[in-house]
């Protein structure tokens, strides 16, 4: 009984993890990317997104590893090598979601601010401009990093590996 509940958990977190992510980048972006007049509020909106999204990430992935680290502790060995696998795999992930939200989103959210401050003419070749997009770019690949890894856990979960 404890085991299913377990296993169904784990299958609904999975679940947030990957589908959420798939749904924010195939579906929410783009949508919001279209209907917000300016780029500059498309960003600003996506970005609030994704920040609550890392946070209830985060209880997940740490939900997970408590429930992996459990769970290899009373299977065979063969299930807690995979159950360590999976657990050092959504480390990772996590690892990568407490980067992205408490370093780079507070860089970003620094030079969001300084940027307010600058006229629209100095915009366009400013330095923090360059440091922003590269930033931003740098936080969807973190994120796009985590979409993989929830995958990659999916897979060593499911098949022999």
């Amino acid at each position: 009984m404890a085991s299913s509940f377990f296993l169904t958990a784990q299958f609904l977190s999975l679940c947030l993890w990957v589908g959420t992510s798939f749904a924010l980048v195939v579906l929410v972006a783009p949508i919001v990317l279209k209907q917000v007049s300016s780029e500059r509020s498309a960003g600003m909106l996506m970005s609030d997104i994704l920040l609550r999204y890392s946070g209830i990430f985060i209880a997940n992935a740490l939900f997970l590893i408590v429930t992996f680290l459990f769970q290899s502790m009373v299977l065979s060995p063969f299930m807690g090598m995979k159950l360590r696998l999976a657990t050092a795999l959504v480390s990772l992930a996590l690892f990568v979601a407490l980067y992205d939200k408490y370093v780079l989103a507070r860089k970003i959210h620094i030079l969001r601010e300084k940027m307010a401050e600058i006229r629209s003419e100095e915009f366009v070749n400013h330095d923090d401009r360059r440091e922003f997009s590269r930033l931003r770019r740098h936080s969807m690949l973190l994120f796009m990093l985590n979409f993989v890894l929830g995958i990659a856990v999916i897979v060593v979960l499911i098949f022999n590996i």
